[in-house]
C-alpha cells in the first residue's frame, strides 16, 4: 500500500476534504492550509501524522483525494441518472 492510498484511508483526512468540498459547494471556499491548520489544533499528533510530514505534502494529499472524491461523486451521479433515465 502507498502512502497516498493510506491517507486516503484516513478519517481524518476525508474529513478535510469533506470540508473543504462544503466549501465550495456553499460558495464560501476555505483555503487548504486554513483546513489544515484547524485540524492540526484539534487532533493528536498521532491522528495529524495521516496528513503528512511537510506542509506542501499535506495539501497535495488534501488536493489529490479532493480530486479522487469528485471522480467518484461524478461516476455514481451518472450511474444513478442513467438507472432513472431507463426506467
Amino acid at each position: 500500500m502507498n502512502r497516498l492510498t493510506s491517507v486516503c484511508l484516513s478519517a481524518q483526512v476525508t474529513a478535510a476534504c469533506c470540508l473543504f468540498l462544503a466549501g465550495k459547494v456553499e460558495e464560501t471556499p476555505k483555503k487548504c492550509k486554513d483546513i489544515i491548520k484547524t485540524f492540526r489544533a484539534m487532533l493528536t499528533d498521532e491522528e495529524f501524522a495521516h496528513f503528512g510530514d511537510d506542509p506542501k505534502v499535506r495539501r497535495g494529499f488534501l488536493l489529490a483525494f479532493y480530486r479522487s472524491f469528485l471522480c467518484h461523486v461524478r461516476r455514481s451521479a451518472a450511474v444513478e441518472f442513467f438507472d432513472k433515465k431507463c426506467c
